[in-house]
């Protein structure tokens, strides 16, 4: 991905006027400091589109990043064809690059499970829901079943739906992990769940992940309670 064409097309600046604010970035100056003494060479950004600049510049180098991690882990793995190694080059966001990966191939039924709970928060939404435990330990169990499948030599997607159909029709049932009440277990449960302040130790994971600003890149937002958003 060409950074510098990509923020002119998106910001309507010259290519000479983009390269000055990258470099200006790159040498460690700050926004208010380029805004105000470096009129010369921006063109006389004001410091909010300059601040557009620089939030969007971190996105795309950040997705170019992530964009070699993938395409290096799926060479390793022998699933980089030239097809997938196109698609990865004309991704433009970071879901867009996690999507190819997550149907790539290069994971099995237990890491789909959880790759898919990942993504959709589905352990924190189904925990806020009334009987939430036992849907959370519903899923967890399906999970973990997935895990005994695999185990035992068995492969593959269509072979573990396979085995859940027959498990279905033969009248069997997941059987749902027991959460820890007392004594020295631990219990795991979602941010919106657990506050902390109801337990003497909290361990709180998961801080250094980037955040998802995908949403922030789309002219209409759409939320399930607040309804539509136009981006101004």
């Amino acid at each position: 991905m060409d950074i510098v064409q990509t923020l002119c097309q998106e910001f309507h600046l010259k290519t000479q006027q983009c390269e000055n604010v990258l470099r200006l970035i790159d040498d460690g100056n700050t926004i208010p400091f380029i805004a105000r003494y470096r009129k010369e060479q921006t063109g006389s950004l004001d410091d909010q589109l300059l601040r557009e600049i620089y939030e969007r510049l971190q996105y795309l180098r950040g997705l170019d990043k992530r964009r070699g991690e993938i395409a290096a882990a799926l060479e390793e793995q022998g699933n980089l064809t030239d097809e997938l190694s196109g698609k990865l080059q004309k991704a433009a966001t970071l879901t867009e690059l996690e999507d190819l990966r997550f149907r790539s191939g290069d994971r099995n039924s237990h890491q789909l499970l959880w790759q898919i709970y990942d993504r959709t928060n589905l352990l924190g939404i189904f925990g806020a829901m009334d009987e939430g435990e036992k849907r959370q330990g519903n899923l967890l169990a399906l999970c973990e079943l997935a895990r005994q499948f695999e185990a035992a030599g068995h492969k593959g997607l269509f072979g573990f739906l396979t085995y859940l159909t027959r498990l279905r029709d033969n009248g069997g049932k997941l059987a749902a992990p027991q959460a820890a009440r007392e004594g020295g277990g631990v219990r795991i449960l979602s941010i919106h769940k657990s506050k902390g302040l109801e337990f003497p130790i909290v361990l709180l994971s998961g801080l250094t992940r980037r955040l998802n600003r995908d949403d922030m890149q789309r002219p209409i937002l759409f939320h399930p309670r607040l309804g539509v958003g136009p981006k101004r």
